[in-house]
């Protein structure tokens, strides 16, 4: 008995122009969100309007334990901006 196609269904994440053009370039590597429930699922792949994305973790973090290293890594140039910023 043959088993039928599963049909996967992209969905896009939304980031602002400038985050896009450091994903696509690789210099962003991870993303801060805020969510009242996760809109991603781990091992999933979206689109984020240039590229794709696959999720591999989600966490939930406290946004004061977001140290300027990971800042960087999500495209700012302070901690203090990721602290506050909505999910869209």
């Amino acid at each position: 008995m043959t088993r039928p196609a599963v049909l996967s269904v992209l969905c896009d994440v939304r980031f602002e122009q400038r985050l896009r053009d450091g994903i696509h370039s690789g210099a962003i590597v991870v993303a801060f969100r805020r969510w009242k429930r996760s809109q991603v699922v781990p091992g999933r792949r979206y689109r984020t309007g240039i590229d794709m994305v696959e999720v591999e973790s989600v966490d939930v973090v406290e946004p004061s334990s977001v140290d300027a290293a990971q800042a960087r890594e999500a495209g700012y140039a302070r901690r203090r901006r990721t602290a506050g910023r909505p999910a869209r």
